[in-house]
């Protein structure tokens, strides 16, 4: 049987026929693992970051979270939910901010002693930096689709203490999960 010797311009096409498809592929992965990051932050997670102190210690300014914001989510938000807002006034100051919900549609909201008070019963928060400020707040009948939120550091943190409620609309998404760096949200333990 006679051995054929392939000449050296032969192996150079194999060669680059081999990278060339090798490249190709390479391409079709990457375009679909991005097409896979698209749509999973389009349809349910969103990266976000923490850019204030108002919810220390819960979330730390630089620290890096994911956002449920899936469109079934809306309106079903409890109380002690993190949640990701996107005002649609300037009286906020921000745009985008991260708060946690404290009042529910149709109760009432208030602030006595620096103590938050739903419907006239303590709110016990187990989440707090420390312990609020004396101050009061009158009272805030929530209508369907308010919520009453604020930060876990009460001292130094802007929310509806001054600005009154936010709407169902307003409210992007649920924080799930740390991810920079790694961890749980810890949750809020309300014990009566």
């Amino acid at each position: 049987m006679p051995v054929r010797i392939l000449e050296q311009s032969e192996v150079n096409e194999k060669a680059k026929s081999a990278k060339w498809l090798t490249c190709l592929i390479e391409a079709v992965i990457l375009g679909l693992a991005i097409l896979l990051i698209a749509m999973v932050r389009l349809s349910w997670l969103e990266p976000a970051g923490v850019t204030s102190d108002s919810m220390e210690n819960t979330l730390k300014v630089g620290e890096k979270f994911l956002v449920d914001h899936r469109k079934s989510l809306s309106g079903t938000w409890k109380r002690g939910d993190i949640v990701l807002i996107e005002t649609v006034n300037d009286q906020w100051g921000e745009d985008t901010l991260v708060k946690r919900v404290i009042g529910l549609p149709g109760e009432t909201v208030e602030v006595v002693g620096g103590q938050a008070m739903i419907n006239g019963k303590a709110l016990k928060e187990n989440y707090l930096k420390e312990a609020a400020e004396d101050e009061a707040v009158p009272p805030l009948v929530l209508g369907a689709g308010q919520y009453y939120v604020m930060g876990d550091n009460r001292n130094n943190s802007a929310d509806s203490r001054q600005y009154g409620s936010v709407s169902n609309d307003e409210i992007r998404g649920r924080v799930t999960r740390k991810f920079w760096p790694m961890g749980k949200i810890p949750g809020a333990n309300y014990s009566e």
